[in-house]
């Protein structure tokens, strides 16, 4: 059942058209950088120095994530999962696949797990479209500048500074497909939950602003990720948030099954 609701997501044409949304933030990128675009940065001694050499297919992965977490890479997950159970209701084939199926549990896991495999495969492709066209532009060689001006440490870590950063990237945006869950569940259109997704982030995002809420509120975390680019990095703190944001998964989760067990299905 998980293959054929996988399948029902790659025949979706706005999937296709979020990983070529990636793919064209990595080519943006790569085209400002290959341009000779001023990427000069002032240290405090008060000299110049060129980061055009520094670049290479690290520098562009991390940036890539850099400039796609803060908006960009929320919307593709939210076209992915907004649909996931509002396209049953509006196409009226939710009743006969529950005959079928024979359960609201397993659909709404399946479906569930479906939303979070499109979702990490999205990170994946990410981080790796971004590293093999950064290889190809500008070489893997390491390089040994450090500035916290720049998106990421250099010199790096993999394990430290990659690994954590598109993992803790993973959960934020898991989290993100969640309430898309939430709002597909308890939405008559695609467009409604879509809406109601960002909206709610937008909105949130704002109220975390406020010093006395912004512990209590998701949107507060959904930015841990680029933690992983601290020296040293702040474990403690990246841990933390990314447990909150799975209690929060697991808390938007559980409401919405709530919601789809009791929610009647006339048609």
């Amino acid at each position: 059942m998980l293959i054929a609701e996988l399948y029902k997501l790659f025949k979706q044409r706005q999937v296709y058209y979020t990983f070529l949304g990636s793919l064209l933030l990595v080519v943006a990128l790569i085209i400002v950088a290959k341009s000779g675009a001023n990427l000069e940065i002032q240290i405090q001694t008060g000299s110049n120095i060129d980061l055009r050499p520094l670049i290479n297919a690290y520098f562009v992965m991390g940036f890539t994530l850099t400039a796609g977490m803060p908006f960009l890479l929320p919307l593709f997950v939210s076209l992915n999962t907004s649909n996931i159970f509002t396209r049953e209701f509006s196409e009226g084939t939710m009743r006969t696949y529950l005959v079928r199926v024979g359960g609201r549990r397993r659909i709404f896991i399946n479906k569930v797990m479906a939303n979070f495999i499109i979702t990490v495969l999205l990170v994946a492709f990410t981080g790796v479209i971004s590293f093999s066209l950064g290889a190809i532009f500008f070489g893997t060689e390491a390089k040994t500048f450090i500035s916290p001006l720049l998106p990421i440490p250099i010199p790096f870590s993999w394990e430290d500074n990659f690994l954590p950063a598109y993992l803790c990237s993973s959960v934020c945006l898991m989290t993100i497909a969640s309430l898309s869950v939430l709002w597909s569940v308890t939405s008559g259109a695609t467009g409604e939950t879509l809406l109601k997704t960002l909206s709610t982030i937008i909105i949130l995002s704002l109220f975390s602003n406020i010093q006395r809420v912004r512990p209590y509120l998701f949107t507060s975390y959904l930015d841990i990720w680029n933690k992983a680019w601290s020296d040293p990095i702040p474990w403690a703190e990246l841990n933390r948030g990314s447990l909150i944001l799975l209690l929060y998964s697991l808390g938007f989760l559980v409401i919405a099954y709530i919601i789809f067990s009791r929610k009647d299905v006339l048609s």
